[in-house]
């Protein structure tokens, strides 16, 4: 894993599990102003790539906080999922049969959207590997052992 990316997930680490879904400093205030702008991004996309766009924030006992789904009319498609923590964000597809993220076909033309956006993008490929944060290495509620992308970006 490249070391920058590393640092930018063990940043945000904690081995309390209280602080697991989201940071103690995550008020209200700064989940409403996360979902401002990922509504706001999700209008760009309509607009910039004329592609529909589907919201989805209805997260709980998770570490993320909202989704956008995206097809296009040749059947290429995107989740792009946003972290409590850090202004994070990854641009995948669930790979076939597994439960670990995979690069999107549609990720080349949302990857520059996403960053001016303000959102630090991860590779759906980090993600999918194994959690060795503070929490040590432990099972996760789809794979064993958890990975990162569950750490951040799904159910805990």
């Amino acid at each position: 894993m490249p070391g920058d990316i590393h640092a930018l997930l063990m940043a945000h680490d904690s081995p309390d599990p209280a602080e697991w879904e989201a940071p103690p400093s995550f008020s209200k205030t700064d989940w409403e102003t996360l979902l401002v702008g990922v509504r706001s991004l999700a209008r760009r996309i309509e607009q910039q790539l004329g592609v529909p766009v589907q919201y989805d924030d209805q997260y709980q006992d998770a570490s993320c906080v909202a989704d956008l789904y995206l097809k296009t009319e040749d059947g290429c498609q995107a989740v792009i999922r946003f972290s409590s923590f850090g202004r994070m964000a990854v641009i995948f597809w669930w790979g076939e049969g597994v439960r670990r993220p995979t690069r999107s076909p549609l990720e080349p033309e949302l990857l520059p959207l996403v960053e001016q956006g303000g959102f630090h993008v991860i590779p759906p490929e980090i993600l999918a590997r194994p959690y060795d944060g503070f929490y040590g290495r432990c099972s996760g509620p789809f794979n064993d052992p958890m990975t990162w992308f569950e750490r951040y970006f799904d159910y805990l």
